[in-house]
């Protein structure tokens, strides 16, 4: 499947770069399921099922379609995994990493994003790319990767979204520090919704499997 990217009121986002279609199946069957559920009397087992279903629904969710790297020139990177995100100035980028997932090495501390990454068999193959500030193509002044990719602007593959995400993240954080955007520590938030949704259904599940 084609990698995704998305642009919209000054903001560049990036991923999930696999599954997505799958998710969104499983999303809907996982809906579909529980309505039927709902509406269909099937005795005992009723209650327990809906519930199964609504968490698997929230899990899917969270796992395959929430994560997404979101560029917001020229302030911040949000780095958001499936039950909370990191929001890192981009003054603070030093370095970033893309390979099973995705690396932003800010102010000497790493952090993780699932959104992005390289298949195994390409790392295996050509090895994971490493950019830092500093990374510059010829006269350019944008920060680019050490070794360009051959169709820097193909994002059909999770290699090129990779690629041209680095790109974006690295020019934004070279523009901030030339701004005098502040550095700063990042600020870590939870996805309450989703976390509420998964214990309220876990807590739903068990109380069913007792009463019914």
């Amino acid at each position: 499947m084609a990698a995704r990217i998305r642009t919209g009121s000054g903001e560049q986002r990036y991923g999930p770069t696999a599954g997505t279609v799958t998710g969104w199946l499983g999303l809907v069957v996982c809906v579909a399921l529980a309505a039927v559920f709902a509406v269909v009397d099937v005795g005992a087992a009723r209650p327990p099922w809906i519930c199964g279903f609504v968490g698997g629904a929230v899990v899917i969710w969270a796992t395959m379609l929430r994560p997404v790297i979101v560029v917001r020139a020229p302030d911040q990177v949000e780095l958001r995994n499936p039950l909370s995100s990191w929001l890192i100035p981009l003054a603070s980028v030093e370095v970033v990493q893309v390979r099973a997932v995705t690396r932003v090495v800010a102010s000497g501390t790493p952090y993780d994003a699932v959104a992005v990454g390289r298949r195994i068999r390409k790392m295996v193959r050509n090895g994971p790319e490493r950019v830092k500030l500093g990374d510059f193509g010829p006269n350019t002044g944008v920060a680019v990767p050490v070794d360009p990719p051959t169709a820097r602007f193909d994002v059909s593959t999770p290699e090129a979204l990779a690629d041209l995400m680095t790109e974006q993240i690295l020019a934004a954080a070279e523009d901030a520090r030339r701004t005098g955007k502040p550095a700063g520590p990042a600020v870590r938030s939870w996805a309450v919704l989703e976390i509420a949704l998964l214990g309220v259904a876990a807590v739903a599940f068990v109380v069913s499997l007792f009463v019914t």
